[in-house]
């Protein structure tokens, strides 16, 4: 077993259709936007293959006790969506790593507290966890090459809020946020601290994780790409 290897996730498919994924690990575009690889998709074999992953959907990872206990475990200030990502990002910048397994199958019930992902709440707790989890995590270096990303990819989840009738939850996420700040700046200066990686390395686990998204992403059908990331990736398109 690899020392470095923080945690592992299995091949997540939907309680409710066995026939289709749930999600295939966790990837974060450098722009700061959260996705579930291959979710909704066919499992025709595309993710049949272990691979690295950025972070593992909390609904059913293995986390090294020890790797878990150094990076302070889950934030609950997230409460809920992305928390896991958060783990993921901390886990990788104390230098560690994460490993998707397909070999191990698991099946989830998606968002069966409060359904569509434009419930208000939920537009509130991504919106404000989105941008906690950069400000807390990204390292200057990577802050500053990926600002131009980060405004874009948040003026395309605002577009898209307002579209679904989600205005006011976004606004009340930004707020969240801001309200954060102080405590969020403590916790930055702990994870500059406990870093061991430099700007440059985890610039390009973003870019990385990035890749992944895009090639899932190219992989579809037209039909079933989403309009965010035609928007994204036609202005970021991965080298």
């Amino acid at each position: 077993m690899d020392p470095q290897c923080a945690f592992a996730s299995g091949k997540l498919l939907s309680a409710a259709d066995h026939t289709r994924l749930d999600g295939a690990g966790d990837a974060l575009i450098a722009g700061g936007g959260a996705y579930r690889l291959g979710h909704g998709d066919s499992d025709a074999g595309r993710f049949d293959q272990e691979s690295r992953i950025l972070s593992a959907c909390a609904a059913a990872a293995l986390f090294r006790r020890s790797a878990l206990e150094e990076i302070d475990g889950f934030d609950e200030d997230f409460f809920a969506y992305l928390d896991d990502l958060d783990a993921g990002v901390r886990a990788h910048l104390a230098g560690y790593s994460g490993r998707y397994v397909p070999a191990a199958v698991g099946y989830h019930i998606g968002s069966a507290t409060l359904g569509d992902v434009f419930h208000p709440k939920i537009t509130e707790f991504i919106t404000r966890n989105q941008l906690l989890l950069v400000l807390k995590n990204y390292p200057r270096r990577a802050l500053l090459r990926f600002l131009p990303r980060i405004v874009v990819f948040q003026c395309l989840w605002l577009a898209l809020a307002i579209r679904k009738g989600a205005f006011a939850p976004w606004l009340r996420g930004l707020s969240g946020a801001l309200r954060s700040w102080p405590e969020t700046s403590r916790k930055r200066r702990a994870v500059e601290a406990a870093s061991r990686i430099g700007g440059r390395y985890f610039s390009e686990l973003l870019l990385r994780s990035e890749r992944q998204v895009y090639a899932w992403h190219s992989s579809r059908p037209d039909a079933d790409r989403s309009a965010l990331l035609n928007i994204y990736f036609s202005l970021f398109a991965p080298k």
